[in-house]
């Protein structure tokens, strides 16, 4: 994956790494990646032209592949997709799940590894205490995997993941000192970005929300009748699953439990399964979404939510890991069975309790 070639100061200037794309076609790529890197300074303009002459490119095809942004699109969702998995600079690994960032020895890797193979009497390692893992898989994790179509990657990347802790006998357990945080867990003042590729584009006059299933008064609200509901705040912590938590999040909308008391589930409901715009969907058991701090969010810290963060409506469940709060929410049904949302049937907990480092199935 080739996030821009720069260091963490200069992750916005993704067309340095377009520019060694468009080298790549010559069989330049690391030539030109080297030297980019190698020259690269705070507010440096590149004479894109004069480096291709140095390195006797083929003048028409280079630039034309530059004009027209051949790669754009590919370098930004690779960018993305690094900012999903918390890399803020490369090179970063991945051993077992635990970020190694920066350019280490290889003395660094082999007691990462070593430690991870030998029968522990502690849970702490502390090379990188980012995320949970278990001794029963080692992967070295290196970018996503090159050619594969979009969005696929970064979903077939997490199902590895969650396929080799699948039964896994032994799960390590990281704590950062801070008794708020959960297991496994480290603590971001940023808001990084997760999805399936797509970000749906939601009119707000167009925008409906469906309540059904086995409830007495089904209902589909419009953004103005949805608006109309009495508003409802909370403040919470939000917990990902990738292994960052941010704290004090002040979200306002509709409260769950106001849902609950138009549509009034019948007895049967046990489940809820939530629908989104992007088809993602996700699962849980009544009595979790029964609980005074669920809410379908529309304004996060004072304004309104983001199409990136799920805007113009998400759930939010805080104490669960962050995919149960599904993104441009518009459907919610309520069911007498558990039906398994998108991560979940990809090996994903069906529960995903935080406190229980509960991440997979």
């Amino acid at each position: 994956m080739s996030t821009g070639l720069l260091r963490a100061d200069s992750l916005a200037c993704t067309d340095t790494a377009e520019v060694a794309r468009c080298a790549g076609e010559q069989g330049k790529f690391w030539e030109y990646h080297n030297l980019l890197f190698e020259r690269q300074s705070p507010g440096t303009c590149w004479d894109y032209a004069s480096l291709a002459q140095e390195f006797r490119l083929q003048q028409d095809p280079f630039l034309q592949c530059l004009q027209t942004s051949r790669y754009r699109q590919a370098v930004l969702k690779d960018l993305q997709d690094g900012i999903a998995l918390g890399i803020t600079s490369t090179p970063t690994f991945f051993i077992n799940g635990r970020p190694l960032v920066g350019a280490r020895p290889r003395s660094e890797f082999q007691t990462m590894i070593d430690h991870l193979l030998t029968p522990k009497t502690s849970s702490y390692y502390p090379l990188s205490p980012h995320a949970p893992c278990s001794a029963s898989w080692i992967t070295l994790f290196c970018g996503l995997e090159a050619g594969m179509d979009e969005p696929t990657r970064l979903t077939k990347t997490k199902e590895q993941w969650a396929k080799a802790r699948r039964g896994g006998e032994e799960r390590e357990v990281f704590y950062e000192g801070d008794s708020r945080l959960p297991p496994g867990q480290h603590l971001v003042e940023t808001w990084p970005v997760l999805d399936l590729g797509s970000k749906p584009d939601i009119p707000l006059s167009e925008w409906t929300l469906t309540i059904g299933g086995f409830v007495s008064h089904p209902v589909i609200w419009t953004w103005e009748q949805f608006q109309a509901q009495p508003p409802f705040t909370d403040r919470s912590d939000f917990h990902c699953v990738t292994s960052w938590s941010r704290y004090d999040n002040d979200w306002e909308g509709v409260s769950f439990k106001h849902i609950l008391s138009i549509v009034k589930p019948l007895p049967l409901a046990k489940f809820v399964l939530f629908m989104s715009y992007d088809d993602y969907t996700t699962n849980l058991p009544l009595d979790a979404c029964d609980d005074n701090d669920v809410l379908l969010a529309r304004t996060w810290n004072g304004h309104s939510l983001s199409k990136d963060h799920g805007g113009p409506v998400r759930v939010i469940i805080p104490k669960r890991y962050a995919w149960k709060g599904a993104k441009w929410v518009k459907k919610i049904t309520f069911a007498d069975q558990d039906a398994k949302g998108f991560w979940e049937v990809r090996g994903y907990s069906n529960t995903a309790l935080p406190w229980e480092n509960d991440r997979y199935g």
